[in-house]
């Protein structure tokens, strides 16, 4: 799926705001992108929603994370590739590496952790540091327009 306009970033990650492992991913990522590239809302969050809806996600039943980047938007494990290679240096190559494997494998375990988030880690909010609570979308911004309806999903 493409936007015409791009979100209130450079790129914005929707992710669970009920999940533990959602919270950690943030909590991994933020202090990590230095350059601020990655900004954050909760899919279940005011415009986190209507992003969501419009990336082809429940926003009731998120069953992916979405990153939306460059006018797409990126879901399972593209997504998660997506984020490490923004974060660049080490974690980027580390990205670069993973998307080296077929898209089918790398879905396949993301689907599996997915699945099974709550039962890994169970629920929790996200409780942002001072030093990146910025980047957390709060009801700032607006749903950017769709350019086309064709999702194309990771």
């Amino acid at each position: 799926m493409r936007f015409m306009d791009a979100p209130p970033a450079p790129a914005l990650l929707l992710y669970d705001g009920a999940c533990a492992l959602c919270a950690a991913s943030v909590r991994f990522l933020a202090p990590r992108d230095r350059d601020g590239r990655i900004h954050y809302a909760a899919i279940a969050g005011q415009h986190g929603r209507e992003w969501a809806r419009a990336a082809g996600v429940d926003p009731d039943a998120p069953d992916t994370v979405v990153l939306l980047v460059e006018g797409q938007a990126l879901t399972r494990s593209d997504a998660a590739v997506a984020c490490l290679r923004l974060l660049g240096g080490g974690w980027g190559m580390v990205g670069r590496g993973l998307a080296l494997l077929p898209r089918p494998w790398r879905d396949w375990a993301y689907d599996r952790i997915a699945r099974n988030r709550y039962r890994l880690l169970g629920r929790a909010c996200l409780v942002p540091d001072p030093a990146w609570r910025a980047r957390i979308l709060d009801g700032a911004g607006s749903l950017p327009a769709r350019a086309d309806s064709g999702a194309a999903r990771g």
